[in-house]
């Protein structure tokens, strides 16, 4: 059996609790998650993820776990897609790239449904 992902909490000087996990052979970071909370049930603030060999997944933000604000998801380096969170609900427009990093569509979200227009580009 493979080693055990490991991890760290860091207490900050506003009194949130970062959590950063780490892959074991490498011992790459694959989680960094701000809570507002020691016992580490609520998010609030950034959050990051990387695959296990450090290529950014995506990044984000929570307030009172919920998502908020711009979220950004990566595939091998490229922005994949991106879009806004309001309290924890897609809103707005979403972008989504392929993996060559062309646009491949533009949707829209009202209160976390599929609303309005919706582009598939070839």
């Amino acid at each position: 059996m493979k080693g055990a992902y490991t991890f760290t909490i860091e207490k900050t000087n506003d009194n949130k609790f970062i959590y950063k996990e780490y892959f074991p052979e490498t011992r790459q970071m694959t989680h960094r998650t701000t809570y507002a909370n020691r016992k580490l049930t609520i998010k609030d603030g950034p959050c990051s993820e990387w695959m296990d060999d450090g290529i950014l997944w995506f990044t984000g933000q929570y307030v009172n776990n919920q998502r908020v604000g711009e979220w950004m998801h990566y595939y091998r380096d490229n922005i994949y897609q991106t879009g806004k969170y309001v309290e924890g609900e897609k809103e707005g427009e979403w972008v989504r790239r392929g993996t060559n990093g062309k646009l491949h569509a533009i949707c829209h979200y009202r209160a976390g449904k599929l609303e309005g227009s919706f582009k598939q580009f070839a």
